[in-house]
């Protein structure tokens, strides 16, 4: 399974949450990584950075290039068409009906391990 994270609201926001959840994913064989609407118009791999920061590497870092930067599209439909083109078949993400934040918000009196910050 290749399964992505966003960065901002999502995997920076839960880190303790992600670092677990991509160690045990990358264990059982999927791929891991972060799919974001963040300017990425260098190519660069930012997986070093998030290193920095405690999350495991990852597969890989999908950012909006130079020319998506500029036509300025939705972050929904630009990550959706993302996920279609990249094959990828799962996203966790704080926007939609029913976000992670939303879930995590629900359920964190039964695992206290992932901190409220509201």
């Amino acid at each position: 399974m290749k399964i992505s994270i966003d960065m901002d609201g999502t995997m920076l926001k839960w880190p303790e949450f992600f670092t677990e959840f991509v160690i045990a994913m990358q264990a059982r064989g999927h791929q891991v990584g972060v799919l974001t609407s963040r300017d990425n118009s260098d190519g660069k791999d930012r997986t070093e950075s998030l290193m920095d920061r405690g999350i495991p590497k990852l597969d890989f870092y999908i950012g909006r290039n130079a020319q998506e930067q500029i036509e300025q599209i939705h972050q929904v439909p630009w990550k959706k068409n993302k996920m279609k083109e990249l094959g990828i078949d799962f996203h966790f993400d704080d926007w939609g009906e029913f976000s992670i934040i939303e879930l995590f918000s629900h359920h964190v009196d039964q695992h206290p391990r992932i901190g409220n910050s509201r």
